[in-house]
């Protein structure tokens, strides 16, 4: 009988470093995966997104009322004004010419561009609410884009403010 020579054994120096490697490859691994949820950043509560659709959109039309004033109504939506902006853009210059708080042009503050009027005095821009316009203060124009924003979330565009009626 030809008898095979019994395995070579594995000296135990040899084994603890190879368990101490799978070791700290698993150690690693798993802070790879969980260093980004320790270090995510908090959601903050924003009432406006969960009142409703975040997408939804503020309905708006727009009419000249006066020369150098429009008033743009609003017809469906809500949205909290301290959280809303009104965005102007010209496009002629290519620049945005008014950027302000929707809740801070109430108009007591009579401000040269913008009155927000809140129909129905609930701190929102909702349905009924308008927003007067004006060229008086140099920064609104016919063909000028408007847009309402709450942070980069655009919830209602005017493409552009109709020309003069003169």
């Amino acid at each position: 009988m030809d008898a095979s020579p019994p395995p070579e054994k594995v000296p135990a120096r040899r084994k603890a470093i190879l368990a101490a490697a799978i070791g700290l490859t698993c150690i690693i691994v798993m802070l790879v995966f969980a260093l980004p949820l320790i270090f995510q950043k908090p959601q903050e509560n924003d009432p406006d997104l969960e009142d409703g659709d975040p997408n939804l959109a503020l309905g708006t039309r727009v009419n000249q009322t006066s020369p150098g004033n429009w008033t743009v109504y609003i017809a469906g939506g809500s949205k909290i004004a301290s959280h809303m902006r009104v965005s102007v853009f010209n496009h002629t210059i290519g620049q945005e010419t008014v950027n302000k708080i929707v809740s801070n042009l109430a108009p007591d503050r009579n401000d040269p561009d913008a009155v927000f009027n809140d129909a129905n005095s609930n701190s929102r821009i909702d349905a009924g609410d308008t927003i007067i316009l004006k060229a008086s203060g140099g920064h609104v124009a016919a063909g000028n884009t408007v847009r309402f924003l709450h942070g980069d979330i655009i919830f209602g565009t005017i493409r552009a403010l109709p020309a003069d009626i003169g």
